[in-house]
């Protein structure tokens, strides 16, 4: 039975839950560049070696290599970009940032500049689940959070053929920083498609364990595809940021904008490339 399977990740979710309070961006383990995250499941924690939850690798048919970059006029993020390359069972990828959403707070960790590395494999654990571990790792001229890392464990499954689900228990090895740990990440989405394939409905949560803030982090959206050859996607969170991208599909590669609406962090455009392998 396929909700079997999902009981464990609800459990360790509502735990997660019940001891987390606060937002999950201000921290440099924590993606920005997933704001403008093409995926349908648009907010994981890492938008670099696998733009969805790591456990979903277990079931994907085709490598894919994507690039982006994000271009904001007068901003912090202006330059930032990511590139990962991911298959059935595996993935990895790098992340650049120039400025943690968290470095203008008073009590946040901050950087000029660091890079993300992640790697993350994925394998079916039955026939309508997998299970996904991935481990990513900070480089920065800033001492304080050079050599961070961060182990993740996932679990992705399919609860009908319409319906899909994942769940990420992130920084499980709870990385230190000087003497304090840092938090754990907590995340649960689900996906469905409607219209003969042609609309698909995503929202996820994520949540912060152990950290004083405003409770957690939803992100809601749609993706519409027309024809073949296109796909339209929109995307809000709980924080106030919207977005709206639209993607070309062409045989075997195809060519996506992006662009977030945030009035406290500026507003700009990630553009992006995709090739998919054996198309």
């Amino acid at each position: 039975m396929p909700f079997r399977a999902v009981l464990p990740a609800l459990a360790v979710l509502v735990f997660g839950a019940v001891t987390a309070d606060a937002t999950p961006r201000d921290h440099p383990l924590r993606s920005d560049l997933t704001i403008v995250d093409p995926s349908p499941w648009a907010s994981n924690g890492t938008a670099t070696a696998v733009a969805m939850a790591p456990a979903v690798l277990g079931g994907r048919p085709k490598p894919e290599f994507m690039y982006g970059r994000l271009a904001v006029q007068d901003g912090p993020f202006d330059g930032d970009d990511m590139f990962y390359l991911r298959g059935k069972r595996f993935g990895l990828g790098t992340e650049k940032v120039n400025l943690s959403r968290g470095a203008l707070g008073a009590d946040s960790l901050a950087s000029p500049s660091f890079r993300r590395y992640t790697f993350a494999f994925g394998s079916p654990s039955s026939p309508r689940t997998s299970f996904g571990v991935s481990y990513t790792y900070i480089s920065s001229s800033d001492d304080e959070i050079d050599g961070l890392a961060s182990i993740d464990l996932g679990l992705s499954g399919r609860l009908s053929p319409r319906y899909t689900f994942h769940f990420t228990a992130r920084n499980v090895n709870r990385s230190r920083l000087d003497e304090s740990k840092l938090a754990r990440f907590y995340e649960f989405g689900t996906r469905g498609v409607f219209l003969k394939n042609k609309l698909g409905l995503f929202a996820q949560w994520s949540v912060v364990e152990g950290e004083a803030d405003d409770g957690g982090l939803g992100v809601f959206g749609a993706e519409v595809r027309r024809g073949s050859s296109m796909l339209f996607r929109g995307r809000i969170d709980t924080e106030g940021n919207s977005g709206l991208g639209t993607e070309f599909l062409f045989s075997s590669y195809s060519l996506g904008f992006h662009y977030l609406f945030d009035d406290a962090w500026k507003s700009g455009l990630f553009t992006y490339l995709r090739i998919f392998a054996g198309s």
